[in-house]
């Protein structure tokens, strides 16, 4: 029995993976996308806290912002051969240009330089920048949805070929 792709057997042309084998590398890149959007900021944070430095992002908005998107990519990666594949990647793509845009407005870094005497560093022009190319992603999530209504079998037969 070949694996089903959320609407039946899969399409002619077409060689899905399974649904077993999606979910458990949806399970590993969820677990490294954590660490990246989660668990390097805070650390980060924390290293910057122990140089008695100070950012004004607090770490409620890295777990809560990078958990988030950490998840709708997963969800979005395990649903790939499905229809749901293009609403689950802009939802991502809208959730990472918010995360970036929340983060940008609190993106200052204050560093002790000895003394009495700090450095302020602002770095919300390249967090907004870097929201540049969700944007993208966002537009390209909308025209797979597209497709997707217009031909559900289309993109599968490129992203899985026999």
């Amino acid at each position: 029995m070949s694996p089903t792709w959320g609407y039946g057997p899969s399409p002619s042309g077409t060689r899905l993976p399974p649904l077993r084998t999606r979910l458990l590398l949806g399970l590993l890149l969820l677990l490294a996308s954590i660490a990246v959007t989660v668990g390097a900021p805070a650390y980060l944070l924390h290293l910057l806290g122990e140089g008695h430095g100070y950012s004004s992002v607090n770490d409620l908005q890295i777990v809560v912002g990078g958990t988030v998107v950490s998840i709708l990519s997963t969800a979005a990666y395990v649903a790939r051969p499905t229809r749901a594949f293009g609403p689950l990647s802009a939802a991502r793509s809208a959730a990472l240009i918010l995360y970036l845009t929340l983060l940008a407005s609190n993106a200052t870094l204050t560093i002790p330089l000895g003394g009495a005497s700090t450095a302020t560093v602002t770095y919300s022009g390249m967090l907004l920048a870097l929201s540049v190319v969700p944007l993208l992603w966002l537009m390209s999530a909308l025209l797979v949805t597209l497709s997707d209504i217009w031909d559900p079998v289309a993109r599968l037969r490129i992203d899985f070929p026999v």
